[in-house]
């Protein structure tokens, strides 16, 4: 695995170098109609790269496409990721092969994560007092 310096700010996250490696399919599990979950370990049992709410990796698949998916899950979760993916007819081919050709064993190269829509933290307001009644802002 690579190593990944990030350099972290208010607004942004750069990755000097990104991770890059081979992970294994421990998992393949239904989700709901037309969607699967992966969940991908390291495949030499690795600490996996750390990730934040928004990020996403690149699935290199072995059918020569390489696709995007959303990490989803507990990020503090370092032995695995999980990634959902819609079985999208229309589409170029990636979700189909997931979907009908990858399988739990399997090897399947990752790249990132990257985050392009990195949550900030931000103060909770809200004026409706349902609302503010059942979740009272800390002060």
């Amino acid at each position: 695995m690579s190593t990944t310096e990030t350099i972290s700010g208010p607004i942004s996250d750069l990755t000097l170098e990104e991770a890059h490696f081979v992970a294994r399919v421990a998992a393949k599990t239904h989700a709901a109609d037309d969607v699967v979950l992966l969940t991908l370990q390291h495949q030499d049992g690795e600490d996996l790269p750390p990730w934040r709410p928004g990020a996403h990796i690149d699935l290199v698949l072995s059918n020569g496409l390489t696709r995007q998916y959303s990490l989803c899950g507990d990020p503090a979760d370092r032995g695995s990721y999980v990634v959902g993916v819609l079985n999208a007819p229309n589409s170029r081919g990636g979700s189909q092969f997931v979907h009908e050709s990858l399988a739990a064993g399997d090897s399947v190269t990752v790249r990132g994560p990257r985050n392009h829509f990195r949550l900030v933290d931000a103060p909770t307001t809200c004026s409706s007092p349902e609302v503010s009644a059942s979740h009272p802002s800390p002060r």
